[in-house]
Order: C-alpha cells, then sequence, then structure tokens
C-alpha cells in the first residue's frame, strides 16, 4: 500500500442510533471484519425517543485505523459530510441490508480547544440553581403579596454566573465527576 495515503490515526466516529439490542462486541466486531482497523473501545449511551422506546448513540474509538485506501476514502467521506460537501452520510452496513449511518465523534474534536492541550471546560450549575431556589424561598416568605411559582431564570441572572465561572476557572469535567 502506498506510504502517501492521509489517514487519520485520532478519529472516532460516532452513530447516533443503534438498536438497544446491540452490543459493544458486535460494534467492533463490524469495524474490525470489515478491515476499518482495531477497535480500542466502543460506548454505548442509553437513550429513549418520543415513543419510550430505548436506543443506543454509539461512539466507537480506534488503536489503530489501517493503512488502505478503503480507510482513507472512508475517512474522506466522513470530513466531506461533516463539511457539507456532500448531502448523504456515510453509512456502514452491518446486517446487508441494514446499515448504519455513521459520522465523525466530534465531541472527540472539542476535547482540547484549539489544539492546546487545554481540556474543555464543564460547567456545574448545581450552586446556582441552588441559590437561585433559596432566594425564591426567601423571597415568598417576605413577600406574600407578589408571587413567585413558576419564576424563570433570566438570561441576565444565568449570563451573569456563567461570565463569574468563566473569570475565576472552572474545573475540567473529569475533576467534577
Amino acid at each position: 500500500m502506498s506510504a502517501s495515503l492521509q489517514i487519520n490515526q485520532t478519529m472516532s466516529l460516532y452513530i447516533p442510533r443503534v438498536s438497544s439490542e446491540i452490543t459493544k462486541e458486535q460494534v467492533a466486531y463490524v469495524f474490525e471484519s470489515n478491515f476499518f482497523g482495531t477497535v480500542t473501545r466502543v460506548d454505548l449511551v442509553l437513550k429513549t425517543d418520543y415513543f419510550g422506546s430505548y436506543y443506543n448513540a454509539v461512539y466507537i474509538h480506534f488503536k489503530e485505523w489501517e493503512n488502505s485506501i478503503m480507510v482513507h476514502n472512508f475517512q474522506e467521506k466522513l470530513v466531506n459530510y461533516m463539511n457539507g460537501l456532500v448531502v448523504t452520510p456515510v453509512r456502514v452496513v452491518y446486517n446487508d441490508p441494514c446499515y448504519w449511518n455513521v459520522f465523525v465523534n466530534k465531541s472527540a474534536l472539542t476535547k482540547y480547544i484549539n489544539g492546546s492541550g487545554q481540556k474543555k471546560m464543564c460547567l456545574d450549575l448545581s450552586d446556582f440553581y441552588a441559590s437561585r431556589e433559596k432566594e425564591l424561598l426567601d423571597k415568598k416568605q417576605n413577600d406574600d403579596c407578589h408571587p413567585v411559582e413558576g419564576e424563570k431564570v433570566t438570561t441576565n441572572e444565568m449570563g451573569a454566573y456563567l461570565l463569574s465561572i468563566l473569570r475565576n476557572g472552572s474545573p475540567p469535567c473529569e475533576e467534577l465527576k
């Protein structure tokens, strides 16, 4: 195989909807048996649709992509779709004629901000809502003339709180878990 192929070894994939019956092992098998590369991890995220049916969103991470023209073309089509150069999503057949629409995992692209190595900021808004709830309860107890039930948080209040977090810094997401 030509050494000039452009293969993005850090690319991970996203499949927005997969049957909840499909396992991590089955997903990995589909990609490995079709010579995309070696899968290191498959993340399944259980979701529920509007009708109450369960399904999974899938994130596929590779240890190494195969250095082949097929993988090069596959990745090129994914990037072209992501950039709006083509309108048809990329599909991977897992049980003919059944297929999955596959996309570049954009959350992996934003893990580090502008390539700086700085992790994404994770905002914990529990303090804001707790203080807001206490404020509303105090207001209700001290002012029976003005009802506060159903009072909404204004954009300015939330904006001021977020700005204070940004100015003071926020821990990376991993530290909040």
